[in-house]
């Protein structure tokens, strides 16, 4: 997995500076996991507003992307994104820390400035690595950001409906679709 968010981070320059994941798919192809397979990295559609790029690795694992570019507008988010919570949001999930970012974001060769600061933005791949080892028999993850998650935020995971809902304070950050196999 960590290949595959190298190479989506090799897209450098000016260009993808502030951009921001909207939404990642990742599946497991095969269970056996060749060290010198190809990663092929291809933007199947670009606009001014958001990039769609999709990235394998020999027919072992793959993501798709869709990067938002700033200034760019994210689609509505589900409705009352404040939520009414009258208990605990649900199951615990992960509290990022700026140093795991910092760590997460060099580890992967991410440059991207929203990653950095005093109050750094969590890597939408990094809430899909930790996802991913939540639920470490998922063949199948969907992950569509509604928010942005920050460091030091706790995130809890919540079921509804068949999906997995991100909850950071009373907000919800994200809704994914994972299917195990």
């Amino acid at each position: 997995m960590e290949e595959l968010f190298r190479a989506l981070a090799g897209l450098k320059g000016k260009k993808y500076d502030g951009s921001y994941i909207g939404r990642v798919i990742w599946a497991q192809m095969e269970e056996n996991e060749d060290l010198s397979a190809a990663i092929d990295l291809r933007i199947v559609r670009e606009t001014r507003k958001y990039m769609k790029i999709r990235i394998e690795k020999e027919q072992q694992a793959g993501i798709e992307v869709v990067l938002l570019f700033p200034g760019e507008k994210k689609a509505a988010a589900a409705p009352s994104a404040e939520l009414e919570l009258a208990e605990l949001p649900g199951a615990f999930l992960h509290c990022f820390t700026s140093a795991e970012i910092q760590c997460f974001t060099q580890a992967a060769g991410d440059e991207n400035p929203i990653h950095e600061g005093e109050n750094p933005v969590v890597p939408g791949l990094q809430l899909l690595q930790c996802l991913h080892q939540k639920y470490p028999a998922a063949k199948h993850i969907d992950l569509r950001f509604l928010q942005p998650v920050y460091a030091q935020e706790p995130v809890y995971i919540q079921r509804e409906d068949g999906l997995h809902y991100g909850i950071a304070g009373r907000r919800r950050i994200f809704a994914a679709e994972i299917t195990e196999g």
